[in-house]
């Protein structure tokens, strides 16, 4: 074994991969004379203690505890090789190795499953990507720096030893534990890596154990479950299972673990597994393959050994059949250690037997150092764990291995912008319905696409739910997170999750599969177009899916293994770089987005929508209006987007869809105009407190001289709620002459009487401070960042056959249809403060979240949290009054029902629309509806509006229904 000086290896990383440095030897003279005397002045006891190999997780233990008084009888009476730590905290793990090196004569070995680093295990390390990802990328030198880092940080908490790397084969496309764990299906791509790794820990003088011998690739069984068998002949065997293990030994490797596995070629007792055969460990690994190194057996817990054998035949067994040491049941080591010493006393084993597995075991602690100092680098860790240079080093990996399968419709890279773009996530276990940040990134360039997450927890039902949300015309990209794991038994989707693929191919060919695991689920859906493999789920791996899909590297991996029937080994599209977005368009996720969900996973009782889809459904049968579309949406999580009924009344009119476009009406007083004042306000344009006069200064008559701002927007101007401005003048320039002419009908700032004419001076006040008219003013600074993509006044003709029409006015030549239905927003040129706004309930969603949000969405910032809050608070120019900055707020008969909070904000619009939103429970619901087509003398919607609100909240499972103490209901 030979080892490179620390100092020296570090400088090798950095600066010359895996090329060759000569090796320097910790002194082996001096090395052999420790271990001889060691072993000699070490009774049967310390030496059978040796053979033994704990486990444990470090967390707080007092020195009193069970746990801990076991672990030091463990090292001090049974004189234990070391321990094997399954995962935990890197400070909890340095304190207890620390603290057990310490007691411990002859120190311990600490060992660890990092195959793949030390991340795997431990927060704040850094983690790569699966081996079969180094596989796609052919590059050795990535192996060996995995190696090298792996060792740094490791030696850093204080582990001597990796469990890694893995030398199987991957050659049966069905093996449910092995899989991306292998770096491939070919002897000369495994040896090749394999060789790799080891070559980086030992130049920095720190041990691995390839796994699992002789192989476990050729099964579709899990060991951990019960016994495996493998099914190659003798000459696959030599030619292709046992090669990387022989490149392992002639790489002078520590270790070498068995597998729980049956080899009928290779033992010709019937389901005799390998841990336990002396023909396969000492016959052919010692003998043939000539490896001087430590056997250890696999977790002799696992099922293979513990279903078929008493614990006491196997642990006797794996040591006659060659193992050297031995990975523990449970945490004592008493009954391993009694049944080793009770084979020695008759006659079982003999002592010259223990002794020579003992010398190994010495020599390996000895190579490692640790009879000079037994802690390692173990205080430079905060230095050396999760360096950047590191980090980057994974991502590059990462990027790498990308590797694109098919491209049939050349559907990658993907577009700048989609019309209809949904992200599914699809999980072979059950989680949390959580975003991960594979979705996350694709959101911060798609920010309006569907996102789904489904797992095993999901039925039929859920799965048919997505499929109903995605039209033929729909790109959708399936993120697949199925991947191997211990005591599954099985590596792919289920059967639900192949029809629900299947059928979503059936419906719209724009589909995108990329592969978080196993690559070899292709197989299940051959019809897919578009595939690619990133073979790991890790965080590294989902940023790479983003920057391939998205352009922004290469695309230059290479299958590792073959897809039967799909693919070849070595297959794979190369894709130079090309980004979709040139501009600065990525910004990182700060604050929530809107994105659709199940009710569920927003804390909203299902049935209780079901309650809100039958009323208004009820509402068009009762002709209170032709149709609608219904939102609601709780932390981000839009858990109901309803359309119902038609756009009219007439025979043969088109159905409402959640796309739909609504004149608001008034619901433009908050959404524009307010709106609009709020930037000014964040800049220093406006402030709430200045005199309209000053800057409209014919306006400063008729007791309106010291009406300021605040008074538009709090509708205690004095100004009347409404005149018919267009009958009194014959122009947009008349009709303003005359308002502000007008004298006040109470004076200002004495009471609070809802005013339309105040906006309209409002939106002048605007546009002479912006010197823009206010609807390009909005739709460049707010509307258009935001994604409100059909958010505007006076919407193009080409929108006009998914607009609602609203009323039937004959001086107007019929039903209005595509323009504003009020009349003075009208004939003031279609733009005004008081009403002309159309929108969609989605855009609305948008617009809601950013305000839950405290002024931002999608790491943009529109508003300032501070303006947010001034303006969506009660303002109490007149005491008692319910308006905001532009906002009404719950009470009397409201909109809004009983249940919405004191600190909700609201507006409802004459033509039938309305928006309410909750700050307390981050709950918005939106209702537009076109109940004055085709007369404004339809007013049934205000008998139940007030009751789906109510029903909305009674849907939150997750705060107390709690009636608003300013309502009347």
């Amino acid at each position: 074994m030979k080892y490179l000086h620390p100092i020296l290896a570090l400088l090798l990383i950095i600066n010359q991969g895996c090329s060759q440095l000569s090796s320097i030897r910790h002194n082996p003279e001096n090395n052999a004379d420790w271990v001889e005397q060691t072993l000699h002045s070490m009774t049967l006891d310390q030496k059978i203690g040796q053979m033994i190999l704990m486990t444990f997780s470090p967390s707080y233990m007092s020195d009193s505890s069970q746990e801990w008084l076991t672990i030091k009888d463990n090292i001090i009476n049974k004189h234990v090789f070391g321990y094997h730590i399954w995962h935990g905290d890197i400070y909890a793990a340095r304190h207890y190795i620390r603290k057990m090196q310490e007691m411990s004569d002859i120190p311990l070995v600490f060992s660890a499953d990092f195959e793949r680093g030390v991340g795997l295990k431990f927060d704040g390390a850094v983690e790569f990507p699966t081996n079969m990802a180094f596989g796609a990328t052919r590059n050795p030198d990535y192996a060996y720096k995995m190696g090298a880092y792996t060792a740094l940080e490791a030696k850093a908490i204080g582990f001597s030893m990796a469990f890694a790397p893995d030398a199987d084969i991957q050659n049966n496309p069905d093996n449910p534990i092995i899989n991306t764990r292998s770096f491939g299906e070919t002897p000369e791509l495994v040896s090749e890596m394999v060789t790799a790794f080891i070559r980086g820990t030992h130049d920095n003088r720190f041990g691995a154990a390839v796994k699992h011998f002789p192989g476990h690739g050729n099964t579709n069984f899990d060991s951990h479950v019960d016994l495996a068998t493998i099914y190659s002949d003798l000459n696959q065997m030599k030619t292709t299972e046992l090669r990387p293990f022989q490149a392992a030994v002639d790489n002078d490797v520590d270790m070498i673990m068995t597998a729980h596995i049956y080899v009928p070629c290779l033992e010709k007792t019937p389901g005799k597994p390998a841990t336990l055969s002396k023909s396969i460990l000492t016959g052919l690994l010692r003998n043939k393959m000539n490896f001087e190194g430590i056997i250890i057996t696999d977790a002799m817990g696992m099922g293979g050994i513990k279903a078929n054998y008493t614990e006491k035949y196997a642990v006797v067994s794996a040591i006659q059949a060659g193992c050297d040491l031995l990975i523990n049941n449970g945490t004592d080591a008493s009954y391993t250690f009694n049944c080793i010493r009770e084979a020695i006393n008759t006659g079982r084993l003999s002592e010259a037997r223990i002794d020579s597995s003992v010398r190994r075991l010495l020599t390996l602690k000895a190579n490692l150092g640790l009879n000079i100092n037994p802690l390692l680098d173990i205080d430079s860790g905060d230095r050396l764990i999760g360096q950047i240079k590191v980090r980057d080093f994974a991502q590059q990996v990462a990027d790498d291995a990308v590797t694109l399968v098919r491209d049939d419709l050349k559907l990658i890279p993907l577009k700048e912008s989609y019309d209809d773009l949904t992200i599914i996530n699809i999980h072979d276990t059950n989680t949390k319905h959580e975003f991960n940040s594979f979705q996350k990134g694709l959101l911060n360039f798609y920010p309006e696409a569907k996102v789904f997450n489904l797992d095993l927890s999901d039925n039929s039902e859920a799965y048919r739910t997505v499929i109903d949300s995605i039209s033929e015309k729909s790109t959708v990209i399936i993120g697949a997170f199925v991947r191997y794991g211990a005591y599954k038994g099985h590596v792919d989707f289920n059967k639900i999750q192949i029809d629900f693929i299947n059928q979503l191919n059936r419906k719209t060919e724009n589909i995108i599969v990329y592969s978080f695991g196993n690559p070899y689920i292709l197989r299940q859906i051959p019809g897919i177009g578009s595939y690619l493999c990133g073979y790991g789920w890790q965080a590294v791996c989902q940023k790479a899916a983003v920057k391939a899909l998205t352009g922004q590297i290469d695309i230059s991996g290479k299958l590792p293994v073959t897809i039967p029937g799909i693919a070849d080994f070595g297959s794979g599209i190369h894709l130079p770089k090309n980004p979709v977005f040139t501009d600065d368009r990525r910004k990182s996720v700060s604050f929530t987005p809107i994105r659709r969900g199940f009710p569920s996973e927003a804390a909203i009782d299902p049935s209780k929508l079901k309650e809100i889809e039958n009323m208004l459904n009820k509402g068009v049968q009762d002709s209170a209006y032709p149709g609608g579309v219904f939102l609601a949406m709780k932390d981000g999580i839009i858990v109901e987007e309803y359309a119902f009924g038609h756009l009219s009344y007439e025979p043969g009119s088109p159905a409402v869809n959640i796309r739909t476009i609504y004149d608001l009406a008034s619901m433009t007083k908050p959404i524009a105009t307010t709106a609009a004042a709020m930037l000014l306000y964040d800049k220093g344009q406006i402030d709430l407190d200045e005199k309209v006069s000053a800057t409209i200064p014919e306006f400063g008559q008729g007791g309106k001289e010291n009406v300021t701002i605040r008074n538009l927007l709090t509708h205690t101007s004095g100004l009347p709620p409404f005149i018919q401005l267009w009958k009194v003048a014959d122009s947009p320039q008349a009709m303003l002459n005359y308002l502000y002419n007008y004298e006040t009908a109470y004076p200002t700032g004495t009471e609070t009487q809802y005013s339309c004419m105040g906006m309209i001076v409002l939106q002048k006040v605007i546009e002479a401070k912006t010197g823009q008219p206010l609807d390009s003013f909005l739709s460049e600074i707010l509307y258009k960042p935001l994604g409100m993509n059909f958010t505007c006044y006076n919407p193009p003709a080409k929108w006009a056959d998914n607009i609602a029409p609203t009323e039937y006015d004959p001086e107007r030549g019929g039903i209005v249809h595509g323009k504003v239905h009020d009349e003075n927003a009208y004939y003031l040129g279609g733009v005004s403060g008081n009403a002309g706004l159309f929108s969609t309930a989605r855009d609305l969603a948008i617009f809601s979240q950013m305000l839950l949000n405290g002024g931002c969405y999608r790491g943009t910032k529109y508003f300032k949290p501070e303006t947010v809050g001034l303006f969506t608070q009660r303002q109490n120019v007149v005491e008692g009054s319910d308006r905001t900055l532009g906002w009404g707020t719950p009470s009397g008969k409201s909109s809004s029902g009983q249940y919405f909070s004191e600190n909700s904000i609201g507006h409802t619009g004459f033509t039938g629309t309305s928006i309410w939103i909750d700050f307390d429970k981050k709950l918005v619901g939106i209702l537009l509806t076109n109940r004055v087509h085709p007369t404004r003398n339809n007013h049934k919607l205000y008998d139940f509006r007030y009751r789906i609100y109510d029903l909305l909240q009674e849907s939150v499972t997750d705060f107390p229904l709690t009636k608003n103490p300013n309502v009347d209901y």
